[in-house]
């Protein structure tokens, strides 16, 4: 039970880890691919955006014009598209040069991880990407920690049998008659005095 336990907690544990080294991973891969983008951008115009290759999943890129309206999306035809001034990623790019928000997609149970930059001509580049979230990272692991949890459990089976009996041996051939005056080990002293 101690070794199952130990063996959940590390389980969480390294699952957070993972998760945040990944966030981290995907952070840095995004904001290189935006700074690629926005120097094809300054240099190409908008033709630059639209030989870009449509529905990659990896990463999506979007540009938005200051008032929120979306005038490219790699994904989708920009119409459909609400307006996204109230984006937190956005607000920041306009008011700082760049934003970053992380966003919770229930449908897919993955983190989307958006960065914003404010372009030359005051339009906004998001470029976003996604990984798993913590609870996912957790379930894929799921199988792994079973296997690794029954060979540990039978390992520690194996190993507190072996040492019950090691410690149970001298115990069980005891001669209370004439006991050894030199003991296994000196925790039986007390008894062997007490009997």
């Amino acid at each position: 039970l101690v070794v199952l336990f130990v063996l959940l907690i590390t389980m969480v544990l390294f699952s957070a880890v993972q998760y945040q080294q990944n966030l981290g991973r995907m952070k840095t891969e995004v904001r290189y691919e935006s700074a690629y983008i926005e120097e094809a951008y300054e240099l190409l115009g908008l033709p630059y955006l639209d030989r870009l290759e449509r529905g990659n999943e990896e990463s999506r890129v979007t540009l938005i014009d200051s008032d929120g309206a979306v005038l490219y999306d790699s994904m989708k035809d920009y119409v459909e598209f609400e307006n996204h001034q109230n984006r937190k990623e956005f607000r920041d790019a306009l008011d700082q040069g760049s934003g970053e928000s992380i966003r919770h997609s229930a449908s897919l149970d993955e983190e989307i991880y958006y960065y914003a930059v404010r372009l030359s001509d005051g339009n906004v580049l998001r470029v976003s990407s996604t990984t798993d979230s913590v609870l996912l990272t957790m379930r894929n692991s799921i199988p792994m920690l079973l296997i690794i949890g029954l060979l540990s459990f039978l390992l520690s089976f194996v190993l507190a049998k072996r040492q019950r009996e090691s410690l149970m041996e001298p115990i069980v051939s005891l001669d209370l008659e004439s006991p050894a005056p030199k003991l296994p080990y000196e925790e039986l002293a007390p008894l062997l005095a007490r009997i």
